[in-house]
This record gives structure tokens, C-alpha cells and sequence, in this order.
């Protein structure tokens, strides 16, 4: 992966190696299915509740990676 990926495109990654689709990312983390597909292809930033709910969930997640 490029170091100039978004964070959008980081996160997207980070879902497709726990194989995770939009749809049960959706699920798991309480957003709409547009919702999670508009943040992972650039169409929305993401909010801090969704850094919380995503963190609570994946306390692997590495955020100074995703977000650098």
C-alpha cells in the first residue's frame, strides 16, 4: 500500500483482510450500509462516534497508521 492512501482507502483495506463487507461492517458498527460505503470510498469524513464505536470493536485497529 502507498503512504499517500487516505485514510478512506486504509480503512477499506483494513476491513476487506478481516473479510468484512460493507454490509456486516454496517452492521457491526451501527451506520447504514450507504453510510459505511460513502466513508470507505471518500464520498464522507468520518465522525468521531464512528472512531469511538471503531475502536471499541477492533481495539487492534491501528489509528495512527489509518489516519496518517
Amino acid at each position: 500500500m502507498s503512504l499517500n492512501n487516505s485514510y478512506h482507502e486504509k480503512l477499506k483495506l483494513f476491513f476487506k483482510e478481516k473479510g468484512l463487507s460493507n454490509k456486516k461492517v454496517s452492521e457491526v458498527l451501527g451506520y447504514s450500509e450507504t453510510m459505511i460505503g460513502r466513508y470507505l470510498n471518500g464520498g464522507a469524513n468520518v465522525d468521531a462516534l464512528f472512531v469511538i464505536e471503531l475502536i471499541k470493536l477492533f481495539p487492534e485497529i491501528d489509528l495512527k497508521y489509518i489516519f496518517s
